[in-house]
């Protein structure tokens, strides 16, 4: 599967998710991977060490942060002034969104919506067929069928992140999450 998402999207990356930081009452720290995972009976959501992630895939897992400050841009119509509204950005947030989202099953209907979104042809099929599946439904919380990538991007939105601009959630790959500018490369994980 993650071979195909790759050809499909031109990307090296077919699976995204968010990594939380966990402190015990003794002080240890532990990193918890949160994601939407593909499984032989169903898959979806779930939180699981990121050490047993990197025992399964060392070298193949890179390791993305966010700005620490996001910039706005807000278009005033009445000055007719663009200006900039800067946050500090609260991946608290973004985490409690996703983990939210975990126990939900995955959406293979999602997978197969977002590939055959790439071919124009079929995008204007699923225009005409599932007109309310393409609309943004961010605001009033009705997205209700995910992937990794769709999970990630819903839990930024919502917390008031994007990352990934001009492109409805329901089609977010994994390749649009890599290539967000608000994302920094920081290192691969190896064992």
């Amino acid at each position: 599967m993650s071979k195909m998402i790759a050809g499909i999207t031109s990307s090296p990356y077919s699976h995204v998710g968010v990594v939380k930081r966990i402190e015990d009452k003794d002080g240890a720290v532990y990193l918890q991977l949160v994601e939407f995972r593909e499984g032989l009976f169903g898959g979806g959501g779930r939180a699981i060490d990121l050490e047993r992630v990197v025992a399964a895939d060392s070298g193949r897992i890179d390791v993305y942060r966010f700005s620490n400050v996001f910039i706005d841009c807000v278009f005033n119509a009445e000055d007719r002034e663009i200006k900039t509204e800067l946050r500090n950005f609260d991946g608290h947030r973004v985490v409690r969104n996703l983990e939210r989202l975990t126990g939900l099953p995955y959406s293979w209907k999602t997978i197969i919506c977002i590939y055959a979104w790439k071919i124009p042809v079929l995008r204007c099929f699923l225009r005409c067929l599932k007109k309310g599946y393409t609309e943004d439904c961010i605001d009033n919380y009705r997205l209700s069928r995910f992937v990794c990538s769709t999970a990630v991007d819903y839990a930024f939105r919502l917390a008031g992140f994007p990352l990934v601009q001009n492109k409805n959630t329901n089609y977010v790959d994994p390749s649009d999450v890599s290539r967000s500018s608000n994302l920094h490369y920081l290192f691969t994980l190896t064992k």
